[in-house]
Parts: structure tokens; sequence; C-alpha cells
């Protein structure tokens, strides 16, 4: 785990916040990082649109730029599942 990671979870842990415990979790921590990924593009998108210098073809094209780029994305996460399951079949079970 990075340290900037292992920190938090010691303050959480000082401040007795059951949230900490889920810092041991890989796969938690892996769905945290997807969903901070996708807020971040779209505060991102947020600051895009905003000022006195955009206009309406600006956010028409920001907005198809960005619903271009979920569409790859789901294409990826898909493609990650299957990958995932199918190797999760071809393992032996013990």
């Amino acid at each position: 785990m990075p340290d900037g990671l292992k920190e938090v979870q010691f303050f959480l842990q000082d401040k007795n916040v059951p949230l900490s415990d889920m810092f041991d979790d890989t796969v938690w921590l892996s769905q945290l990082a997807y969903l901070s990924d996708i807020f971040s593009r779209l505060n991102d998108l947020n600051l895009g649109l905003q000022g006195l210098s955009i206009n309406v073809f600006d956010v028409q094209d920001k907005i198809n730029t960005m619903l271009k780029k979920l569409e790859l994305f789901e294409i990826k996460v898909k493609a990650d599942i299957k990958g995932l399951c199918s190797r999760r079949q071809a393992q032996p079970s013990h």
C-alpha cells in the first residue's frame, strides 16, 4: 500500500472510524481508485465548462469528448471483467 494511503488509514484508526479497516482490502482499494479517477475526470469537465470565454460549441465539444471517453472506459472495464472471469475459471479450485 502506498505511504499516503497508510497515513490516511492510521489517521482514520486514530479517530476510531470503522472505514479504516477497508484499507486492507485490495479489491475495495481498486474500486476506490476507479471512482477517484472517474470523479477527477468529471471535475475536470466541470471546470472546463465554466468561464466567461466558453460558448455553446465548446460545451458541446467537451461533453461529446467526455461521452466518448466514457464509452472507451466502459469497453475497457467490460474487457477487464471478462479477463478476470476467464482467469478464475482457468484456475484449479482447492
